[in-house]
């Protein structure tokens, strides 16, 4: 080989490594261009994701709260209504006891009589006014307990149903 040869070899070894460089040069610059533009598409989308998903945590914590403060509104309506209802009871317990008061005091009226039917040496025995004086303090103070428990019952009744309305309606 000549030294004109070697030359334009050199020469075309040099130009092909040059042309192999700004061809990987402008391939990577390519990629890198390519590679901002894919993170900065993913910067957006992962920022638009992380407000919706604030968005909707927002609107949870929202709805719960809500909710709270609905649960914590019946249980407190709820404790209204049973405390106007000890009182009703208080005071028809307090009517009852004047009644059977003034009913044993008709029976004691009544019954102070002598049987003429009784005989002198028997044991006296109650007469029918003081037991039926006693059955009606009986009977009154089963209906009063029955009244308390239906009342309380009612009440709680009422204050899980409006709970349950109150979570799942649609709001």
């Amino acid at each position: 080989m000549t030294p004109a040869l070697w030359l334009l070899a050199a020469e075309l070894l040099a130009v092909l490594v040059v042309a192999a460089g700004l061809f990987i040069a402008g391939h990577h610059g390519g990629v890198k261009a390519g590679s901002a533009a894919v993170q900065q598409r993913w910067d957006a989308e992962r920022a638009a994701r992380a407000t919706a998903d604030a968005s909707k945590a927002a609107a949870e914590l929202d709805k719960y709260r809500r909710r709270v403060e609905s649960s914590q509104e019946i249980a407190h309506e709820a404790e209204t209504a049973a405390s106007a209802a000890r009182a009703d009871a208080a005071a028809a317990g307090a009517a009852a006891d004047r009644l059977r008061r003034h009913a044993a005091g008709l029976a004691a009226r009544c019954d102070g009589r002598a049987d003429p039917a009784a005989t002198a040496g028997s044991a006296p025995a109650a007469g029918p006014g003081l037991v039926l004086a006693d059955l009606l303090a009986r009977s009154d103070d089963t209906s009063g307990e029955l009244a308390a428990a239906y009342d309380r019952a009612r009440i709680a009744g009422l204050a899980c149903e409006r709970a349950y309305d109150s979570l799942t309606s649609t709001r």
